[in-house]
């Protein structure tokens, strides 16, 4: 119950504060998945992503990070796990199939963390 009314705030959060810039990345990008992250697992070195699918639904995908995850800020430079933050913009690709699974989970071949 718990995770569903996080789920529900977090995805009213997306559509209501960025809506605009999401919808614009989606158009320009190329990338698998562009959202706002809502959740850091430390331990599981992994991010959950809600991404903006069309114009008011989103989708909610866990993205594992591994060591041959590229990873970069908006300007091309190499970046860490530790500087992804909850509420940030990213774009990202993945290495291949993902899990059918609520939430989906894919592995990261390479993130933009954006501005």
């Amino acid at each position: 119950m718990r995770a569903a009314i996080i789920f529900v705030l977090a995805t009213l959060f997306i559509v209501g504060c960025s809506s605009t810039q999401l919808e614009r990345l989606k158009e320009t990008s190329n990338a698998d998945h562009i959202g706002k992250i809502t959740k850091i697992d430390i331990d599981g070195n992994r991010i959950l992503v809600n991404e903006l699918i069309t114009n008011n639904d989103t989708s909610a995908i866990w993205l594992s990070i591994v060591d041959d995850t590229e990873l970069l800020d908006s300007e091309g430079n190499t970046i860490n796990f530790r500087d992804f933050k909850k509420g940030k913009l990213l774009e990202a690709w993945n290495s291949g199939g993902g899990f059918l699974s609520e939430p989906r989970q894919a592995t990261a071949a390479k993130v933009i963390l954006l501005k």
